[in-house]
C-alpha cells in the first residue's frame, strides 16, 4: 500500500511547479511559442509537456512548503528568470520588425500597415513580410530548439531556488534596446543606402526639370525600386539573420551565470 504524506506532495508538487514556471514565462514571451496565433491550451499544454520531459534530469530542488512564502517569492524568481529569456529571443524578431519599417518609410509604403498575428499590433507590410521570411529562417537552422536546449542548461548553471540578478544581468537586459537598432541597421543598411541614392537621383532630376511632378513620378519608381532592392537583399537576411540568433544565444546562456 502507497502511503503519502504532506510533505512528500507538497516536494513533488515544487518540483514540478517551479521549472514549470520559468519554463512557462519563457513559452509566454518568446516569439513563435508565445505567439497570440498558437491558442493558450496549446503554450500551457507545451509548457507542461516539456517541463515534464526535463525534470528528470533537472537537479535535486531542496525541499520547500510550497504554501509558504518564500515558495511565492520562488515562483516568481522563476517566472522572471523565464520572461528574461523569453525577451532575448524577442529581440531578434524585433531587430528584423526595426528593419522593415524603416525600408517601408523609404520605399513611401510607411502608410501600408496592416495587424501583426504575433503580436496584436499594426506594422507595415514590409516588416510582416521580413518577419515571416525570418520566421521560417529561424525554424529552418532550429533556432527554436537551439533556445530550448539553452533554457534546460539554465537549470544547471542556475538552479531553482537561486535568486542571481545582480546590476550587471540587469544591463545586459537593458542594452538589448541597443542592440535591437544595431541589429536592424546590420540588416536594412545596404537596402537604406541604395534607396538613398535613388532619392538623391531623384532631386537633381528635380532640379535639372523643375516641371516634372515627383510625387506622380517618384513614389512609383521608389516602391518598384525597393521591392527589387528587397529582392536582392534576401540572400543576406540568412546570414544576418544567424548571426544575430547567434548572438542572442550567447547571450542567454551568459544572462543569468554567477
Amino acid at each position: 500500500m502507497l502511503l503519502l504524506n504532506e510533505a512528500q506532495i507538497s516536494q513533488w508538487l515544487g518540483e514540478f511547479l517551479w521549472p514549470l514556471m520559468r519554463v512557462s514565462g519563457f513559452v509566454l514571451t518568446a516569439p513563435i511559442f508565445g505567439s497570440s496565433l498558437v491558442p493558450p491550451p496549446i503554450r500551457i499544454l507545451f509548457a507542461i509537456s516539456f517541463t515534464l520531459f526535463i525534470m528528470p534530469v533537472l537537479p535535486q530542488v531542496q525541499h520547500q512548503d510550497i504554501f509558504s512564502i518564500h515558495s511565492i517569492l520562488l515562483i516568481a524568481s522563476e517566472l522572471l528568470i523565464g520572461l528574461s529569456m523569453g525577451f532575448v529571443v524577442q529581440m531578434i524578431f524585433e531587430a528584423v520588425i526595426f528593419a522593415g519599417q524603416h525600408l517601408a518609410m523609404l520605399m513611401g509604403l510607411g502608410f501600408a500597415t496592416m495587424i501583426n498575428p504575433q503580436s496584436g499590433g499594426s506594422m507595415p507590410v514590409i516588416s510582416q513580410f521580413f518577419v515571416i521570411i525570418a520566421t521560417l529562417l529561424f525554424l529552418s537552422f532550429n533556432g527554436h530548439l537551439m533556445f530550448l536546449s539553452a533554457v534546460l542548461d539554465s537549470f544547471h548553471y542556475l538552479p531553482i531556488g537561486q535568486w542571481y540578478f545582480d546590476s550587471n544581468t540587469w544591463w545586459a537586459l537593458a542594452s538589448l534596446g541597443s542592440s535591437l537598432f544595431s541589429n536592424g541597421l546590420l540588416i536594412a543598411l545596404p537596402a537604406m543606402i541604395a534607396l538613398l541614392i535613388v532619392q538623391f537621383g531623384f532631386g537633381v532630376m528635380s532640379r535639372a526639370a523643375p516641371t516634372m511632378n515627383l510625387f506622380a513620378v517618384g513614389f512609383p519608381v521608389s516602391i518598384l525600386f525597393g521591392f527589387v532592392i528587397i529582392y536582392l537583399m534576401l540572400p543576406n537576411l540568412s546570414y544576418n539573420l544567424t548571426v544575430i540568433t547567434q548572438q542572442m544565444f550567447i547571450l542567454m546562456n551568459n544572462l543569468f551565470r554567477p
